[in-house]
């Protein structure tokens, strides 16, 4: 499916800098969220900026760039927080290679407890 956008409702001039608003519009699939409005700018900031934080990327927009863009419209898949996190954890986890993750407490010092954790996650409900 084409991801479709509706700029008409934003007062921000985006032709001035198109940058910030194409991020913005492609990591609308990312964060889940496909309007942003008065009460959801702040979220689709903070899923951008963790989506990026756990990648190790660096965000493409500043916080005023999300508030200017209210009103934009997106076809893009909508998901619930819990959602968001567990499509993150579940693609990070397809990204890192297990295999090389330390065994013991010895191995990886505080890498082992994240690991044990992880474990743990991957039995809850949340991401199966």
């Amino acid at each position: 499916m084409a991801l479709r956008y509706d700029l008409r409702n934003i007062s921000h001039n985006f032709e001035a800098n198109p940058e910030p608003t194409n991020s913005i519009i492609l990591y609308s699939m990312v964060v889940g969220i496909s309007e942003i409005t008065e009460k959801n700018w702040q979220e689709f900031y903070t899923r951008s900026t963790f989506s990026d934080h756990i990648y190790g990327a660096e965000t493409p927009f500043i916080i005023e760039d999300i508030y200017e863009h209210v009103g934009l419209i997106t076809n893009a898949t909508k998901f619930s927080r819990v959602s968001f996190l567990a499509n993150l954890y579940r693609g990070w986890k397809r990204d890192i290679p297990f295999k090389d993750m330390p065994k013991t407490k010895e191995d990886g010092k505080g890498l082992y407890r994240c690991c044990l954790k992880l474990k743990d996650l991957e039995k809850s409900e949340v991401v199966k």
